[in-house]
């Protein structure tokens, strides 16, 4: 008999125990909105205190709490840039209880900058050469002519064969412009040396650092300007004659102009021409064999300059045979 009373105390006592466990089933959901624009705010951290159980919001706001018991608990929602919301709350059935955090947006001052110029001295990014300078560098080619500025050297591939380089950079990191037409020679392989015949130029301008970027992303090395003189405005015909010889390469070249305005003032024409022959180069003690160099270059320029009009027609042809050495 006392263990029978003692059996039945003791499932008299598990009773409420067992209820209590099997109450643990209660859900808590709902979405996290903010608080103005209702706009979901994912990754928001809910938690229950007192239990410590927590979730993360969805894409959506929702979120989701599972087997949960009876009781008295307080929910916290916390979000980046928002105050964090503390609500109390009493649990005996699924229950669904939306969070509405508060959502801050920063809004900074409106910044304006302002800069006035210090002087008109030309900028340390832009080199020219022109007369004299290229009368001094005849015969030569465009990346030697340009290596003469700092900061630009030379990618040789052969005695003949060379792109310009500017502070280390090449290839398509290198702009080069004939007239205002934009030439490709750069993007091709180190073979290839660019297709411009500086006799034409009137003047090289080479542009490094910031200043190229308005002329696209290819400039990122910077930009080399191959622009021809301007034509006669007046009535009248002129024109030089150059040449140059050389003992290594046994050869030489020549260029001419001829140019004149018309009776009407602000008509003018040009036309230049140019040629260079090169046998194979000579090191100290032997013979570059393959290295010599045949070009030539033809360019027509015609048209009206006047004071707010420009009209212009231009023809350029450019031929080349480079030789590669052959060791």
């Amino acid at each position: 008999m006392p263990d029978i009373r003692r059996v039945l105390v003791a499932l008299v006592l598990a009773l409420p125990l067992a209820a209590a466990a099997q109450n643990c089933r209660i859900t808590l959901s709902g979405r996290v909105l903010d608080d103005h624009d209702r706009t979901p705010l994912e990754y928001t951290s809910v938690l229950l205190v007192e239990s410590g159980k927590g979730t993360i919001a969805d894409s959506l706001g929702l979120y989701r709490l599972e087997g949960l018991c009876p009781g008295t608990y307080t929910l916290q929602a916390s979000h980046v840039g928002c105050e964090p919301v503390v609500q109390r709350l009493t649990l005996s059935a699924d229950t669904v209880v939306d969070l509405f955090p508060e959502h801050h947006i920063e809004v900074l001052e409106a910044i304006t900058a302002s800069a006035f110029r210090v002087s008109d001295a030309p900028s340390q990014t832009r080199s020219e050469l022109r007369g004299r300078d290229l009368e001094r560098l005849q015969g030569r080619s465009l990346a030697e002519m340009t290596s003469e500025v700092a900061g630009v050297d030379q990618l040789r591939t052969g005695p003949g064969i060379a792109k310009p380089m500017i502070h280390g950079l090449s290839g398509n990191r290198i702009l080069l412009v004939q007239h205002g037409l934009r030439q490709e020679g750069q993007q091709w392989g180190q073979d290839h040396a660019p297709e411009i015949d500086p006799a034409v130029a009137g003047s090289i301008t080479v542009i490094k650092g910031a200043e190229g970027v308005r002329f696209g992303p290819d400039a990122l090395g910077g930009v080399i300007l191959v622009t021809p003189p301007p034509l006669p405005r007046v009535h009248g015909i002129g024109g030089t004659v150059r040449s140059e010889l050389r003992s290594n390469g046994l050869g030489g070249s020549v260029s001419a102009s001829l140019q004149g305005g018309l009776r009407r003032n602000g008509w003018g024409w040009r036309a230049t021409g140019s040629a260079k022959l090169l046998g194979d180069a000579q090191a100290p003690r032997y013979n570059l064999s393959n290295t010599g160099v045949r070009e030539g270059g033809l360019s027509l320029q015609a048209g009206f300059v006047g004071n707010h009009t420009t009209a212009e027609l231009y023809y350029s042809l450019y031929t080349a045979e480079f030789g590669i050495l052959r060791a």
